[in-house]
């Protein structure tokens, strides 16, 4: 173990993080959000979505994440949401084959 830091708060229900080295995801109810690790700094990628489920992948350009009834991307650094796949209910876990 070690001290416990706290980098970033105010998010609801986030459940899952990724990371690619420079930056870190993650998916809340409402958004898909990026931190970059070396200042700090945190970024909306997409917001507004409707119950985002907290399920995220990425590869080395996009986002991919899940709001309940579709799996949908992103740009890694924002930009517009693309609906990849639709009618599927609640899905569990989120992986991108590189």
């Amino acid at each position: 173990g070690g001290t416990v830091t706290t980098i970033v708060s105010g998010f609801n229900s986030v459940a899952s993080l990724v990371n690619d080295g420079t930056n870190l995801y993650w998916a809340d109810t409402t958004s898909v959000t990026k931190l970059v690790i070396s200042s700090g700094v945190v970024t909306s990628l997409a917001s507004g979505i409707n119950n985002a489920q907290s399920l995220i992948a990425i590869d080395s350009s996009n986002i991919y994440f899940s709001d309940g009834s579709a799996i949908k991307q992103v740009s890694k650094n924002g930009g517009t949401i693309t609906t990849l796949v639709t009618g599927i209910v609640n899905p569990f876990g989120l992986a991108v084959d590189p």
